[in-house]
């Protein structure tokens, strides 16, 4: 027999025959999980106030009703482009901010619109959008 010592330092002794004997009766992972999800129950969906629902997990999937913000917006600072445009200077005509105020502004070919990032609108009918760091 072999001794050794656990974390807590108490004593233990084992022998290698212990060990195998182990090992023999160990199951597949697999078989073990089966056997945990058929001693289980699922629990039926309650209804808790917002502030009780930490660490409680959802019965079902929640859907927005309408999309948020209620437009394509960017999520990087960059520029709005026509693509058939191609490379090139064009003026900037406009610049959407967070909030609205580039709704309604249309690109007409040969000009970009500045974005910013946090819920900028696209501007209409843009069909590229570049980001400010790859703008010269």
């Amino acid at each position: 027999m072999d001794e050794y010592k656990t974390l807590s330092g108490h004593i233990h002794q084992c022998s290698l025959l212990n060990i195998n004997l182990l090992y023999e009766t160990m199951i597949p992972v697999t078989d073990a999980i089966q056997i945990v999800l058929n001693a289980s129950k699922r629990l039926p969906p309650l209804t808790v106030p917002l502030h009780d629902a930490l660490g409680k997990v959802l019965a079902q999937d929640v859907c927005a009703p309408d999309p948020h913000p209620p437009y394509a917006a960017s999520v990087k600072d960059g520029y709005a482009v026509i693509a058939a445009d191609g490379p090139g200077e064009y003026p900037v005509v406009a610049e959407s901010r967070a909030g609205d105020d580039a709704l309604g502004v249309t690109l007409s070919p040969g000009t970009v619109a500045y974005v910013t990032t946090g819920g900028s609108p696209f501007p209409l009918f843009i069909t590229s959008f570049s980001r400010k760091k790859n703008v010269k």
